[in-house]
């Protein structure tokens, strides 16, 4: 019986190793967070693409609009270099394929693939590669 109550509760390294656990989610959580809502505000500049009469713009005048929109929204890195138009068959496809490099703890990098595909004969549909049949 005396064992029992000797035994009650959480040990402190118990507690040691909670509270790494959760400071390493929280860590990781301050690092890979930002890059996603950066692509967030990239898609949703691809998705403003749809309401512009994309048809009687240049190439450069639709990464000019891109690259102004990153600015506002302070994307961090330089997205516009991967920005890529391309004309097929009177659509327009914009290509915005990119990886970030998330530094973590010493020589670790976290590196985060992201692929937005935008094409102006199916407007409606953003963000991910299409699929080539």
């Amino acid at each position: 019986m005396s064992m029992a109550k000797s035994q009650k509760g959480f040990a402190s390294t118990g507690t040691l190793y909670l509270v790494l656990s959760i400071g390493f989610f929280v860590f990781l959580a301050f690092k890979v967070i930002p890059p996603y809502v950066d692509n967030m505000y990239i898609q949703e500049a691809l998705k403003e693409l749809a309401t512009e009469d994309t048809k009687t713009m240049s190439s450069t005048d639709i990464k000019e609009r891109l690259k102004k929109f990153f600015k506002i929204n302070n994307i961090r890195g330089d997205v516009t270099k991967q920005v890529k138009v391309k004309r097929s068959g009177g659509a327009i496809q914009v290509t915005i394929d990119y990886e970030k490099r998330v530094p973590m703890i010493g020589n670790t990098v976290l590196l985060i693939p992201f692929n937005n595909h935008w094409n102006s004969a199916n407007p409606d549909v953003c963000c991910k590669p299409v699929d080539s049949e």
